[in-house]
């Protein structure tokens, strides 16, 4: 019974990681490159504030950023259809390309719930049927060597009646 809890914990555990790390945004890096063409905004901030702020952003899709690395870190978060061939070489800048969007995001996470609960559902089904199939396997174990034994005696009838028949046989020749 414990072990149950324990695989139910442990696979509740594996579906929130699983649908956390679905969820994170994913980022196609080009290095040493810029190409902002539909600014939305300009940050004064850390690399992750800037992927934050982009992966966040409420008025309209953000869908890159260039991170301009000066002696302060300054992005712009743009907008827009990506087109990796205008990228213009740029030796102190990166653009990184979101590769999903919040809503998909949360659409994951929502899956995950959704698989989560047919999990949930599952283990329970599992642990119902626990209770009757041990006691299927102790009945099963207590009429096993009363089973064997009734083999054992039919065989031994069996070679008797052998016998006597081959005796009758023999005394009627």
């Amino acid at each position: 019974m414990r072990e149950a809890k324990g695989n139910q914990k442990t696979m509740e555990i594996k579906s929130d990681q699983h649908s956390l790390i679905e969820a994170l945004p994913k980022w196609k890096t080009h290095k040493d490159s810029a190409l902002c063409m539909n600014r939305l905004e300009y940050k004064s901030a850390t690399l992750d504030v800037c992927k934050s702020s982009c992966w966040k952003h409420g008025q309209q899709a953000c869908t890159h950023i260039v991170n301009y690395y000066t002696s302060t870190s300054n992005c712009y978060l743009c907008y827009g259809a990506f087109k990796k061939d205008l990228l213009k070489v740029h030796n102190s800048a990166d653009t990184y390309v979101l590769l999903n969007n919040l809503e998909q995001a949360n659409q994951l996470v929502q899956q995950g719930h959704v698989d989560m609960k047919l999990a949930k559902a599952l283990q329970a089904q599992w642990s119902a049927i626990q209770i009757p199939l041990q006691q299927a396997l102790q009945v099963v174990s207590k009429f096993l060597p009363a089973a064997k034994n009734l083999v054992s005696a039919l065989e031994e009838v069996r070679f008797l009646m052998n016998d006597m028949s081959h005796e009758a046989l023999g005394f009627a020749a």
